[in-house]
């Protein structure tokens, strides 16, 4: 992943934000239990995010499926160099309100994911989640191990290409929907 500045974004915000409905949301979640989903985890070690995200198959909306999302990031409590130390503060009042977990110590508690990732197979029905390979491996197989249906997702032009070009359709259409979560803007 790459922290940018940009001027220009790749999802204009307005956009993005009128997909968001924070106000309906909590009652949301309880219609999403033992819904049909499937996920995508992104596994970063010290100075990124971590995130776990569900995407709910939710009808269509002019003859295109729409797709509501449930997400989880998570961060090291701890700081050991400059990198890490500026992710934390920025994180911390989004940790404060609920949106990040910080897990103990300098480094991701993956065990704490992976416990994250279980407890949501129960409540979910994951039909698949879909991962990167890089720093994500033995969690995967351990994942699969859970029963999870774990795809490989290498992080390149070549496997993006297409699902970011559907996803940014589903934004500009209207079709993805989201609680305002403001680590995902």
């Amino acid at each position: 992943n790459v922290w940018t500045n940009a001027e220009t974004r790749f999802l204009p915000r307005d956009r993005w934000d009128a997909c968001g409905d924070a106000g309906k949301w909590e009652a949301l979640l309880e219609s999403l239990k033992g819904r049909e989903c499937y996920g995508g985890l992104d596994v970063a070690n010290t100075s990124d995010l971590t995130a776990f995200v569900l995407a709910f198959p939710w009808g269509e909306v002019r003859g295109q499926p729409s797709y509501r999302l449930k997400c989880w990031f998570f961060c090291p409590g701890d700081a050991d160099d400059f990198q890490a130390e500026k992710l934390r503060r920025r994180l911390f009042p989004w940790a404060q309100a609920g949106y990040v977990e910080m897990t103990p110590g300098n480094a991701i508690d993956i065990s704490r994911v992976e416990e994250c990732i279980t407890e949501a197979s129960g409540r979910y029905q994951i039909r698949a989640a879909c991962y990167d390979p890089f720093n994500c491996e033995s969690t995967a197989q351990r994942l699969a191990e859970h029963g999870l249906n774990m795809l490989r997702f290498p992080q390149n032009m070549g496997s993006y290409n297409e699902p970011a070009r559907a996803f940014e359709r589903g934004v500009m259409d209207g079709r993805i929907q989201h609680a305002n979560n403001p680590v995902l803007r």
